[in-house]
């Protein structure tokens, strides 16, 4: 029930709104400039994770107000990190820009695991069904990804001749109702994948 605000002009401080209690509202003073939207905040045992564009994982108790920093080991830090962010249960999938690493936080364990995928430099966005991580390129291209398994399935996205070469780049996708919803830059509607009869919409 709460809301969470950074400022464009001043990027240490974290404004938390209480939706009920107007007592609760605080401001937290940051150590570091950080930049985040609010599809990359997540809650999990009383504390936000707040993953943002810059390479630092901002760890806030909403009880206590204490801040943890969070920094990725093993990566390059130089990398923007500004592709898409999804969670699935207790762990956070994330993309870097122009890198071929899958990268992979657990929120139980406070720990980040980096997954070498070949194509993932040209990936945009991704959704996630069970074990399942389904890509979109920038090639206009569907990609399903096993964790488990590491295999492998690309589809071109195709509407028809009428549409052909206009659905190349995305902005966001998502899993609902065995289905995967994207949705495309230069198109004004939401295509659908539907999984079991594997067409689109």
């Amino acid at each position: 029930n709460g809301l969470v605000v950074s400022q464009n002009h001043n990027r240490k401080k974290i404004f938390y709104f209480d939706e009920y209690n107007n007592e609760n509202n605080y401001i937290v003073q940051l150590d570091y400039d950080v930049t985040f939207s609010h599809d990359r905040v997540f809650e999990f045992n009383d504390c936000l994770y707040i993953f943002a564009l810059q390479a630092i994982i901002i760890k806030m108790n909403i009880l206590s107000h204490e801040v943890k920093y969070i920094f990725y080991e093993d990566v390059n830090t130089n990398v923007y990190l500004s592709k898409a962010v999804v969670r699935n249960e207790n762990k956070v999938y994330i993309l870097q820009n122009g890198v071929d690493d899958l990268l992979i936080f657990d929120l139980e364990k406070d720990r980040l695991e980096v997954k070498k995928i070949e194509f993932a430099h040209d990936l945009e966005t991704m959704c996630i069904r069970n074990e399942e991580i389904w890509f979109t390129n920038n090639k206009g291209e569907l990609i399903l990804y096993e964790l488990n398994t590491n295999k492998i399935e690309r589809k071109k996205i195709d509407l028809g001749k009428e549409l052909f070469g206009q659905i190349e780049s995305f902005v966001k996708s998502f899993f609902f109702n065995e289905s995967i919803w994207l949705i495309p830059q230069k198109i004004d509607y939401i295509i659908r994948y539907h999984i079991t009869t594997k067409n689109f919409t």
